[in-house]
């Protein structure tokens, strides 16, 4: 188990330094009219056999239904999974954490904090009639008894900091298409940049939490925990969003009906459609976190799950399309 850790004192000077205020975003200037909310790359639908049937307006309303998703899915990841967990951590630690890391966790809730802030506001500017109060529209949150025991007993069920890891990447991964979409609104845009801007400093933080949650834990419980995050894994490899959105859009794309057995079909089979998965969940899409999947060897079972994860950095079982 041998990652390189960036020193909890220099993180902390780096939140400091690079403080991103809610303000200088341009909530106000509204959306851009003719302007997706996403590039195709983050459409499930674009990596489906049956692409061709679906017209501008239908990847328009696709487009518009994952940008809304995205910024559901990391409210619930950072609100209600990864800041409970971190502040349990913290309150049930106490003087066990060192001063510099303590800060670099409180740095990360208080910045958590701001991204689920954002994100709402990004939301109610993107469709006021959808959220006049903050609830989820898209996002349906699995797990809750799981979630409640990652939040209140950090130490015992871990999936959370892995799955800390992999969203702060995935956070870095979607912005860098995001910023190649000259296509793409820029209020979305500027959000993710804003949103990224931490995320790799978290990835570092969370890499100082598996040393102190993961290694002191006994291998038949380390063991038990790869297997939980390896199941976590196999749903999002294996979306279920996807199926809401066809649901919508066969009412109001009536055209698409005839073919809602080859799109279902389809959907299903997107943990083995290698073009979508080598754009989320591949080493090249996620260097960092595959790399510290490696200095495990006991997340070695995520491979079960995750077609294009090999440990090690090996060739990648095949995923026939």
């Amino acid at each position: 188990m041998s990652l390189s850790l960036v020193e909890p004192a220099r993180l902390h000077q780096q939140a400091i330094q690079n403080v991103v205020s809610i303000e200088s975003i341009p909530y106000g200037a509204g959306l851009t009219v003719g302007k997706r909310w996403a590039p195709e790359s983050l459409v499930y639908f674009s990596y489906l056999p049956s692409r061709h049937l679906l017209a501008e307006d239908d990847m328009v309303f696709l487009t518009e239904f994952a940008a809304l998703g995205i910024c559901e899915q990391f409210i619930y990841l950072e609100g209600d999974i990864l800041i409970p967990a971190v502040e349990h951590l913290l309150a049930r630690k106490r003087g066990a954490i060192g001063a510099d890391l303590r800060r670099c966790m409180i740095d990360l809730i208080e910045e958590e904090h701001r991204h689920t802030e954002m994100f709402w506001r990004l939301l109610e500017t993107a469709r006021p009639e959808w959220y006049p109060e903050r609830r989820m529209r898209i996002h349906r949150a699995s797990g809750r008894k799981l979630v409640q025991l990652m939040s209140r007993m950090p130490e015992t069920f871990m999936p959370w900091v892995w799955m800390g890891l992999l969203f702060e990447e995935i956070t870095v991964h979607l912005y860098r298409q995001y910023s190649r979409d000259p296509d793409v609104d820029p209020l979305f845009t500027e959000v993710h940049r804003a949103h990224m801007l931490d995320e790799t400093r978290h990835f570092r933080i969370e890499q100082h939490l598996l040393r102190e949650v993961w290694e002191p834990a006994s291998p038949a419980v380390r063991a038990f925990n790869a297997r939980l995050f390896g199941r976590i894994m196999a749903r999002f490899v294996s979306p279920n969003s996807p199926f809401q959105a066809l649901r919508l859009l066969l009412e109001r794309s009536p055209h698409l009906r005839p073919h809602e057995a080859a799109l279902v079909a389809e959907l299903r089979d997107l943990h083995r459609n290698e073009a979508f998965q080598r754009n989320f969940y591949s080493r090249e899409a996620l260097p960092m976190t595959f790399a510290t999947l490696d200095a495990y060897p006991e997340m070695a079972i995520v491979s079960r799950h995750v077609p294009l994860y090999r440990p090690g950095g090996g060739h990648a079982r095949a995923v026939v399309a």
